[in-house]
């Protein structure tokens, strides 16, 4: 019996990784539209908001500096991020920045 391909596997990731890659940019850029356009943010969103204007760093980079330490937070919990969860952090908030 063959074992079942990891996560990680490119028959896994290299299939999906156009409309993953697509999909995240487009939802980075509209969270930038919508903050910009100040039609208002989701929850986590606003939570970045914030840290952004207390610090001056860009929205997106509070995403990101957010999202690394909640994706560490996982760790213990048993839970292994697959190349979705990290592209996620990164796509969207360098989307959200650009």
């Amino acid at each position: 019996m063959t074992p079942a391909p990891g996560r990680w596997s490119p028959g896994v990731v290299l299939p999906r990784l156009p409309g993953l890659t697509a999909g995240l940019l487009l939802f980075g850029l509209g969270i930038a539209l919508m903050a910009r356009g100040g039609l208002g943010l989701g929850p986590w969103e606003v939570f970045h908001q914030g840290i952004s204007r207390l610090t001056g760093l860009e929205l997106g980079t509070v995403s990101i500096l957010v999202g690394i330490p909640v994706l560490a937070a996982w760790w213990p919990l048993g839970e292994r991020p697959g190349a979705g969860t990290i592209l996620n952090i990164m796509l969207i908030g360098t989307a959200t920045n650009v």
